[in-house]
Order: structure tokens, then sequence, then C-alpha cells
């Protein structure tokens, strides 16, 4: 075999896996209707758990717009994670002025489980309703339509409800990025979801039945891992058509991003922490899309290097129509995600993003998993 043919035969290869993904995988996703969402009067009595650990101003900014929302039968309960500034205060003070705020204490105790599981176990055990909605103390609701749209995922009976957890766009490098990173994690999340391979969901906007978390045994299968409260919950839990998907722009939390690439790092590293503990298939299946994306661009130069004539021209034609479908995928999805502008520049972000994500691997894997969560 030639040059020409050894190198072109290369990108073919890796331009077939990525038009695999997003001509059949994403695209799953990305041309859906918006769900609709059921008149509020008509849904269950919801419990939306928040919990935090020294997030007093946060607690004080992002609580009344939960305690807001327009929905008619709700209560929020507020778990205070062994906190050492006013988180404590801030709630009883909001409790004041909304009767349906409920205050969970986590008392300091070195015995407790490492992570985020614990508080969440005991505001779960605290709730009244078996519809429950979960975000953190950072992030605020996008609309005052945010629970009723979650919970009118539930209808068909659903027993688990995956939501977009957005950042908040202010500007700069690390802002875009984050924005791009949140977006092309949904991606796969939801299309995968549609596909029938629920593998994960965000902590920052999800949903479940408490009947659920019991019959699961709350987060015991997974208890020795700080992180995993959300992504290794879902991938436990969710059930081939029992998973419900909402990610209209009305039913987003949205939450700061990091403004330092340290920050951003220490925060990825946590949530790359869990995603060796996905099922075998699920880590081949992403793994491959991963790998491929990677690969695109350097089997793409290498192919206009060491070709010529016709193959020549069949490696840009193959580059531009990935690109071309990578992006209508990317507008498609900005229907439910906004952020148009980071779409626009797709390529640069997604090979900053691929090489993030390798770093990432390598560096829990030198210096091990992240402990705790703040």
């Amino acid at each position: 075999m030639d040059t020409n043919l050894i190198f072109f035969s290369l990108f073919a290869v890796v331009a077939a896996i990525q038009f695999l993904y997003w001509v059949v995988v994403f695209s799953r996703f990305a041309f859906k209707k918006p769900h609709e969402s059921q008149q509020a009067d008509l849904l269950p009595p919801v419990s939306v758990v928040v919990v935090g650990r020294n997030e007093a101003e946060n607690f004080k900014k992002n609580l009344p717009a939960i305690l807001n929302q327009d929905y008619p039968r709700f209560e929020v309960v507020a778990v205070n994670d062994q906190s050492s500034d006013e988180s404590e205060d801030v709630i009883e003070k909001l409790q004041l002025e909304y009767p349906n705020l409920k205050l969970v204490k986590v008392p300091e105790n070195d015995k407790f489980w490492n992570g985020k599981k614990f508080g969440l176990a005991l505001g779960i055990k605290a709730t009244e309703h078996e519809h429950l909605l979960l975000t953190d103390a950072d992030c605020y609701p996008s609309s005052p339509d945010w629970i009723k749209e979650m919970i009118s995922g539930f209808m068909g009976g659903k027993e688990l409800v995956l939501g977009y957890g957005d950042v908040e766009k202010t500007g700069g490098f690390i802002n875009a990025l984050s924005r791009f990173e949140t977006m092309q994690t949904a991606l796969q999340y939801f299309a995968w979801s549609f596909w029938g391979m629920t593998y994960m969901g965000v902590g920052r906007n999800l949903a479940y039945r408490k009947s659920l978390w019991f019959e699961q045994n709350g987060f015991i299968k997974h208890i020795h891992i700080p992180s995993g409260d959300d992504d290794l919950f879902v991938n436990a839990a969710a059930k081939v058509g029992k998973v419900g998907r909402v990610a209209k722009n009305t039913a987003h939390t949205i939450t700061e991003s990091k403004t330092t690439w340290k920050n951003w790092i220490k925060q990825k590293r946590r949530h790359f922490s869990t995603s060796s503990l996905y099922k075998p298939h699920q880590l081949v299946l992403l793994g491959t899309f991963g790998s491929s994306m990677l690969a695109f661009w350097p089997a793409f130069i290498l192919a206009l290097i060491f070709t010529d004539g016709t193959l020549q021209h069949l490696v840009l034609g193959l580059a531009g129509l990935r690109l071309i479908y990578q992006y209508t995928i990317g507008f498609m999805a900005s229907r439910f995600f906004g952020h148009k502008d980071v779409v626009a520049l797709w390529p640069i972000y997604e090979l900053i993003w691929v090489l993030s994500g390798m770093y990432l691997h390598l560096v829990n894997a030198w210096k091990g998993k992240p402990k705790g969560w703040k």
C-alpha cells in the first residue's frame, strides 16, 4: 500500500467514526422538539433539596429565586453542611419570610462521609414529597418556571429527569471554555440517554423519585467516592424508558464559572474522578468519541501533506462536511443551551477541551483522585 492510501485511509477511518457520532448519536437530541410542559396544578408536590458548605452569600442570593418559583405546592430543604460561615443564620432569617423553607444541619464530625453525600442524604430523608429536585447553593434557576418545567419531565411514568446546569456568561477565555465544556458534556449525556444509555446527570439540576433513591440504598454503592452523588447515582439508577430529559432554556439552573485556570482544573479534576467508574461499554463508547476527536485534526494534517490529487480533494471534502455537520448540530443544540458565540468557535474549544481531558486524566492518575468536595 502506497503512502497516499495509508494516510488517506487513516484519516477516513477517524472521519467515519466522527460522522457516526455527530450524524447518528448527537442529532437524536439536537433535532428534538423542546419538552412540553404541563400545567403546574396538574403536577405533583415537590421537594427541592439544596446543599451548601460555607455558602452564606450564595444562600442569601439564590434561595429566594428558588423560593419564589411559580409552583403551587413545594418545599425547599436547605442543607447547611458543616459550614463555618453564616450559612445557618442566613437560612434561618429566610425561614421567617418563607414558611416552606426547611433547614437541615450537618454537625461537624470527622466520622461523617467525605464529600457532599452525607448532607444530601440527610436532606433527602427530611423531605416530605416523593418527587425530588436537586441543585447546589451556588446555582439559581433560569426562570420562575424551573420547577414546573423539570417536574413535567416525570410525565409518562418517568422515575428520573435529567436537566441542564448552565454557566453564566461573563467574559474571558476560562468562561468561554467552561461554557463550551458544559455544552459538550450535556450534548453527550442527553443524546446518549435518547439512545437508552443514561450514564450521567448533573447535581446542579437533577430530579428523581424519592422511592428510587431508597431503592438504590441511597449512595451506598459508591459511598467511598467523595464525588458521584449525581453521575454515579444516575449511572446505577437509570432504567431504559424511565428517564425524562428537559433542556428548555426556562428549565436551566445557572452558576458562575471559575475565573482562573487553576480553579477550573481543580473543579474538573473532581468531575473526572468518577468517570472511570462508568460501565465498561460506556467507557468504550465515550472513549472512542474522545479519541477520534483528538485524532481528527492531526490525521487531517498528515493526510493533506502525504496525499495528492483526488485523495487530497476527498480529504478536504470529508473535513469540510464534518465541520458543516458539527456546526449544524451545535447551532441546533444551542436552541436548548444558548451560547451561540461559543458554538461559532467550536473546533478551537473542542481541541482545547480534549487536550484538557487528557491532562486531567494524567493528573488524577499521578496525584490520585481529589478528596472532599469543598
